[in-house]
Formats: structure tokens, C-alpha cells, sequence
């Protein structure tokens, strides 16, 4: 689930503009691993480039993300978000383009705000906010700080504030694109929602009396699919043949 220490993202960007550079490139939405050469579980974080000052080589805007407070000597970790302006060469990330936020489909009200966004003193909308080109970069900074914050408050209350399979960074970048930002339905590369986790747990332990145990049960986005990876333990003494099927018919299965 990619846990981050707090005080790894402690950095900001050197240089934060106050409006926007470049029309055509800003508004843009990346999701983020931080680890290209790690697992798939990497870390995961959101950023939105308000001011369109990204580059063939280098990433910039306002970073959102949950990380695992790592020193707080708990097991598991508590969590805290963060929301700064932020940048890095592109070559020591993974990114993958997820749209615009002119493109939300919150903008014109084609759909009603989750309850724990609606706020009264926001008439014309944050969304709307958001795009304006007139709006400064530190203003919309602080509008994605109120999205980034009233998720996790939202998040947290849930799960109690914890690190877990409900809330982790991956989950946390999901549910931020999903419905707090562009309302995008399947993010590619994103871990799938713990109910679904749980339904394939479930699949696989009652598939066959000849399992031993569930070692790993993963599944993540892809386009409108699910890429699932279960990892099964049989019995040491059975012929090569038989777990050959018990997996094919997993697989079919699932």
C-alpha cells in the first residue's frame, strides 16, 4: 500500500508563480508513483499543475496526498494529508495523464457534490473556482487544500484515522479523482475498493478444500477492467498436474 513517511514530501517547490504560465497545460491532473522501479504498491499521490509550469522534463503544481506518520510509534501508523505546491524531474516518477479539471463533471452542476464537499460560502463552486484563469495560484492552492482535507476528515472518520486497506495513499489518490476532483469512474493503476479485495479473498479461500493458504490478493484498475493477482498455497505432496488445474481453474474462476 505504499507507505510514505511524513517527512518525506516535507519539501516544497522553490518557486511558486502566481498565475498561471501556460493556459493550454494548466489545470492538468497526473496520478503519481513515486517509486518507477518499485512494486506496484508504490507510493501514490495526486497532482494538479494550477499554474501550467510543467516541462518535457520536470512536474509541477499542488502535490495531494496521504502519507503514514512513521514515528508516532503506533502499529498500525495514524495518517495525516498534505497539500503543497511541489515538483520533481519527471524521469524519477511515474505519471500517468488523468484529465483536466475543466473536464470535471462537477463543473455546471451535471452532478451534485459528495455531502462532505458542500460548503455554503463557496456559491459558484470550488470546481468552477478552480479553472478560472483570473483566480491566483496560491488561491486555488488553498481550494485544493479544502478538497484534499474535507476527503481525508471524511476518510478518516471512517477508519478511524489508521493506515490500512481502506485508507492508504492508493485509496486516498482514487477516491480524490473518482469523486472529489474530475469524477472519473476506472483509474488505470489504482488498487481496486476493499470490498472487491474482500469478494476475491472470499472467492479464492472457498474455491477448493485443497488450498493451504491465500498468500497475496491483489487487483487494480485497468481501463474499465480489473487486473487481479492471487497467490495460492497448496499442499506439499500433491502432483504437479493437479495444482496445474486448481490454478487454471482459479484463474477461470475469478
Amino acid at each position: 500500500m505504499g507507505i510514505a513517511a511524513l517527512e518525506q514530501f516535507s519539501s516544497i517547490a522553490h518557486f511558486v508563480p502566481l498565475y498561471l504560465q501556460d493556459q493550454q497545460l494548466t489545470n492538468q491532473v497526473f496520478l503519481v508513483k513515486h517509486d518507477p522501479t518499485g512494486p506496484k504498491d508504490a507510493h501514490t499521490s495526486v497532482l494538479v499543475d494550477v499554474a501550467g509550469t510543467s516541462t518535457a522534463t520536470n512536474i509541477e503544481g499542488v502535490l495531494c496526498h496521504v502519507v503514514a506518520n512513521t514515528n508516532d510509534g503506533q502499529i498500525p501508523h495514524s495518517t495525516s494529508f498534505k497539500c503543497d505546491y511541489w515538483e520533481s524531474p519527471k524521469s524519477r516518477l511515474t505519471l500517468i495523464y488523468i484529465g483536466n479539471l475543466a473536464e470535471s463533471k462537477y463543473i455546471g452542476g451535471v452532478e451534485p457534490l459528495p455531502q462532505y464537499l458542500n460548503n455554503p460560502w463557496m456559491q459558484n463552486g470550488i470546481h468552477q473556482h478552480l479553472i478560472n484563469p483570473k483566480i491566483a495560484v496560491a488561491y486555488k492552492q488553498s481550494l485544493l487544500h479544502f478538497l484534499t482535507s474535507s476527503l481525508y476528515s471524511h476518510m478518516a472518520e471512517l477508519y478511524e484515522q489508521k493506515w490500512s486497506a481502506s485508507l492508504n495513499c492508493q485509496q486516498f489518490a482514487r477516491r480524490f479523482i473518482e469523486e472529489t476532483i474530475v469524477r472519473i469512474r476506472h483509474l488505470t493503476g489504482v488498487m481496486a475498493d476493499p470490498d472487491f479485495l474482500k469478494l476475491i479473498t472470499r472467492i479464492a479461500i472457498n474455491f477448493s478444500p485443497h488450498l493451504t493458504k491465500i498468500v497475496v490478493v491483489k487487483a487494480f484498475h485497468f481501463r474499465t477492467n480489473l487486473l487481479v493477482e492471487v497467490d495460492i498455497g497448496l499442499l506439499g505432496n500433491m502432483q504437479i498436474q493437479q495444482a496445474h488445474n486448481i490454478d487454471i481453474n482459479l484463474q477461470m474462476k475469478l
